[in-house]
């Protein structure tokens, strides 16, 4: 986490024994630090958040040990090039490389049983790319 330490402010972390050496992390990072009460999953917004993207991409069915390299890079490439509204539409690849926001817009908004349907369309000099996604 060092490269990333300039956009960190605060680490919440889940009762697991695998945060056991969190006070060394938070120091080196210069953050605060916070654990969650267990089984209250709201206290860990950002992460069942996360945790919901990968699941559009492996279901819980899946073992993740079956998921192969290639299968993982273009998960985290379409997830971290997904344009969020927290983050003012844009991509999370925008915000921690300082890029400016591409040339896209949000063509239509579809709302059924409390779910939007997105589609960005990207102009580029190559070709246009329209990209649909689903947010609750």
């Amino acid at each position: 986490l060092l490269p990333y330490k300039q956009h960190v402010r605060t680490l919440t972390y889940d009762n697991g024994k695998e945060f056991s050496n969190h006070e060394t992390i938070a120091k080196s990072l210069s953050a605060e630090t916070y654990f969650c009460h267990p089984y209250h999953s709201w206290e860990r917004g950002t992460n069942e958040n996360a945790n919901g993207l990968i699941r559009q991409y492996f279901p819980k069915k899946r073992e993740f040990l079956s998921v192969e390299d290639d299968e993982l890079s273009e998960a985290m490439r379409r997830i971290d090039n997904r344009p969020r509204k927290i983050l003012g539409w844009k991509t999370p690849i925008q915000v921690f490389t300082d890029e400016p926001t591409p040339k896209s817009r949000v063509i239509f908004q579809v709302k059924e049983n409390m779910v939007k349907k997105y589609s960005f369309y990207s102009f580029s000099s190559e070709k246009r790319q329209k990209n649909d996604f689903f947010s609750s």
